[in-house]
């Protein structure tokens, strides 16, 4: 799987998933082209969160911003892809409106019944982090609604969280690249936006 912590939203702050995969070189070079970026991109060269500091990446960084009015990529950026559902199944996939999408491009937000307006929510949830197959007849309904998109893009060759610090994703939805992160004993990366994170190399270091 190309995806190496967990993307979804966490209203909680919950720290990044212990269970990675790092990525080799090959589609590591994939991800970044994914995004029309390049190692030569580089945001900054490195982020250091200190120890006991709290660090919030959009903060700290002026991100490359990517926008859209196509769903579809949008989903590519942020979202995740139908291959990797078919090929790995996940557990707890979104909810999907029982009937498709019929009013084409032409209806206002004020047109629609509350149950219309609900399955097109619960259309683009599943559009985007389900089975866009599934919603495909949603796709016009959900770019009226809730496009243009837009994403921010940060490529670091390396990050490191000391002891006690914490690394916070935050703001609009983020495409986070890194060669090498580097988490010392009790540093936190917690995400509280809806963010695809690619690292290369991940390093956990123990206190000393």
């Amino acid at each position: 799987m190309l995806e190496v912590l967990e993307r979804r939203r966490l209203d909680d702050g919950a720290p990044v998933s212990d269970s990675v995969t790092t990525l080799d070189a090959t589609t590591f070079e994939r991800a970044l082209a994914s995004y029309g970026l390049t190692r030569d991109d580089a945001t900054a060269p490195e982020l250091v969160a200190c120890a006991g500091e709290t660090v919030v990446l959009h903060e700290s960084l002026v991100p490359r911003v990517l926008h859209t009015e196509d769903a579809a990529q949008f989903k590519a950026w942020i979202g995740l892809d139908n291959e990797t559902i078919e090929r790995y199944p996940v557990n707890g996939q979104p909810d999907v409106p029982v009937v498709a999408w019929t009013r084409g491009r032409d209806a206002s937000l004020e047109q629609l019944t509350d149950a219309e307006w609900q399955n097109v929510q619960l259309a683009a949830k599943a559009f985007l982090f389900g089975h866009s197959e599934l919603v495909a007849s949603y796709q016009p309904a959900i770019e009226m609604f809730f496009g243009p998109f837009s994403a921010e893009t940060y490529v670091i060759p390396r990050i490191v969280v000391e002891s006690g610090a914490t690394l916070i994703i935050a703001g609009r939805p983020t495409a986070l690249l890194v060669d090498q992160l580097v988490i010392h004993d009790g540093g936190r990366v917690q995400m509280k936006t809806i963010a695809r994170v690619f690292v290369q190399t991940l390093t956990k270091l123990p206190s000393e």
